[in-house]
């Protein structure tokens, strides 16, 4: 299944991400070739390759209307959720920036493997977007919600070494399971957790406030609800952030 940013070698089950800079064209093709390998009879898949990536974003101005950015981002989510709910193992082997499209490629993985020059990068937000493939919901549900909103809005990146400290990295316990039975309640916490978040994001951010308004926003109402509702929570407040911005 070759292709200009993907190639899977059969010998090694190894999905093979060759490129930086995805089209919608391409992640079509990704979705495709994921489903081929669902009718294959293997157990395990590697991903390896490149994952310091970014979107085109020039597809999303090519395509305006309110319908056809639902469409893309329901192929996005689709592609991250096959790998989730696929029968086949999917393992994310990673090493220095892990970025973009590609990092939440990896997030959806089974398990992750991590060399110690890898560093997750959350930079949509400065650049006025918000990951659109489900990740918000992934990353408050692997390593907690207040650890993820300072990633997402404060920091911007996991080292390594705090990749492993949070728990992220593992190649024992299947996220799957992880996302599953995370269980967050509303509660005293929670609230003012998300209003000190609130308030430091207003006072600080003035220019790409509607990016971090819908990592808010995602969090805080998805992060109550089960895990699918809160993806589609996600990709509402995507959509309203793309058709505000295109």
């Amino acid at each position: 299944m070759p292709n200009s940013c993907f190639e899977y070698n059969e010998k090694y089950s190894n999905l093979i991400l060759k490129a930086k800079d995805y089209n919608l064209l391409d992640l079509k093709e990704l979705l495709n070739c994921l489903n081929i390998l669902e009718k294959k009879s293997i157990e395990k898949v590697k991903i390896s390759g490149n994952f310091d990536s970014c979107f085109v974003m020039e597809d999303f101005e090519a395509n305006k209307k309110k319908s056809q950015i639902k469409e893309i981002l329901f192929l996005f989510q689709s592609i991250t959720k096959t790998i989730e709910e696929s029968r086949i193992a999917y393992t994310a082997h990673l090493k220095n920036l892990v970025s973009g499209p590609a990092l939440e490629i990896a997030l959806s993985c089974n398990f992750l493997n991590a060399e110690n020059t890898t560093v997750f990068k959350f930079n949509e937000v400065d650049k006025g977007l918000m990951p659109f493939f489900g990740t918000i919901q992934r990353i408050i549900r692997l390593i907690g919600y207040s650890k993820a909103l300072q990633v997402l809005l404060i920091k911007k990146s996991i080292s390594y070494q705090e990749a492993c400290s949070y728990k992220l990295i593992n190649q024992e316990t299947d996220n799957k399971l992880i996302i599953e039975k995370r269980r967050i309640f509303w509660d005293k916490e929670f609230t003012e957790t998300f209003t000190y978040y609130n308030t430091k994001i207003h006072s600080k951010e003035k220019n790409n406030l509607p990016a971090f308004k819908a990592v808010l926003s995602s969090v805080f109402e998805g992060i109550i609800c089960d895990y699918y509702a809160g993806l589609d929570i996600e990709k509402r407040w995507a959509e309203w952030l793309l058709l505000n911005k295109t």
